[in-house]
């Protein structure tokens, strides 16, 4: 805020003019009030949101951590667990997982159940 003082010494006119300072001073901080509450209620909702988020990322967390460790089982019991279309017909080595078929299992460099390297693909024929 700018303001030029007036270059008097009469006491009335001084008088008015802090007055009306004054008066311009209250609006100012009166607007600036607004929005610093405006700040705070916006902040405590962004927290509430991250609250949210969080609670929802963790369980997103447990539950991938859940599936590497137990993974449901595909739709059939011998489904490929890529294409879901064709029987399992190869493990993988060193992980051990029989879960995919021949098709699926050539472009596969990791297990898609618990994302190890796949360091062999052993054919596995069932009778």
């Amino acid at each position: 805020m700018v303001c030029f003082i007036p270059s008097t010494n009469n006491p009335i006119i001084l008088h008015r003019f802090v007055s009306d300072l004054l008066e311009k001073l209250k609006e100012e901080m009166g607007s600036h009030q607004y929005y610093m509450n405006r700040c705070t209620m916006l902040r405590a909702r962004l927290r509430e949101q991250q609250a949210k988020y969080q609670e929802q990322l963790d369980v997103l967390g447990q539950e991938l951590q859940q599936s590497r460790t137990n993974p449901p089982p595909a739709g059939g019991a011998n489904e490929c667990v890529v294409c879901m279309e064709n029987d399992v017909e190869v493990a993988f080595v060193p992980c051990g997982h029989f879960c995919v078929c021949v098709g699926c299992a050539a472009g596969l460099a990791q297990c898609p159940i618990c994302t190890h390297d796949v360091e062999r693909e052993l054919r596995v024929y069932m009778s």
